[in-house]
């Protein structure tokens, strides 16, 4: 049975040549690989699930979703090196393609290794296709942080809001510093799962603002 969560409101959205007959909330329905279906108290029929509550159960997940980090291995970490003064470096690989095989977000950013105690800029986005970078629309989030002097003490999660990542797709990142002397900053990323709703918000495909 297919996993995507949809219940009765989805199908008043449908033309009327692709919607079911028959369905009515609670009705019995046998499972496709449309609609996901719920099974019966007694075990013996299908029934619709509800949007409400499978958006209750997403925004559960989303609360107690278990942290991942990448790179798993501790001797490994993510350089990221900036341009000139306010000018970001190259897009740097972080998360190889086909290594997340469920959608995922980021959480947050650990910078472990720093060359200066200067004002840093990172950039994520992400790709679906390897070598390709990050468009506009595929920008996932960013922060900015001050590291002090000594810059190895800023070794704090970073606490960031991306959007939702496909499964399997490359995770990148680049840096811009306020000293503008080609810094190279170490970080790791800290990933949750992402459980998409029924009706979700359509990203902006325009970075930073809309217009």
């Amino acid at each position: 049975m297919a996993e995507r969560k949809v219940g009765f409101n989805y199908f008043e959205g449908l033309a009327a040549a692709d919607k079911p007959t028959g369905v009515t909330p609670g009705s019995h329905y046998r499972e496709t690989d449309t609609y996901l279906l719920w099974w019966t108290p007694d075990g013996d029929n299908w029934v619709l699930a509800s949007n409400v509550m499978y958006n209750l159960a997403a925004l559960e997940h989303y609360n107690h979703s278990r942290t991942r980090v990448y790179p798993q291995d501790i001797r490994l970490v993510a350089e990221l090196v900036a341009a000139a003064a306010n000018i970001f470096g190259d897009w740097i690989e972080i998360i190889p393609i086909d290594t997340v095989d469920f959608d995922y977000e980021v959480i947050g950013i650990v910078i472990e290794e720093a060359d200066a105690a200067t004002t840093y800029f990172v950039q994520l986005g992400f790709s679906l296709v390897d070598g390709t970078e990050p468009t506009e629309a595929q920008i996932a989030g960013e922060r900015r942080a001050l590291l002090p002097t000594p810059a190895v003490r800023a070794t704090e999660l970073l606490e960031i809001r991306s959007q939702n990542i496909p499964a399997n797709a490359k995770l990148w990142g680049k840096v811009k510093s306020k000293a503008g002397g080609s810094e190279t900053i170490g970080i790791s990323v800290v990933i949750a799962r992402h459980i998409e709703i029924t009706n979700p918000v359509a990203k902006l495909a325009t970075w930073p603002w809309s217009t």
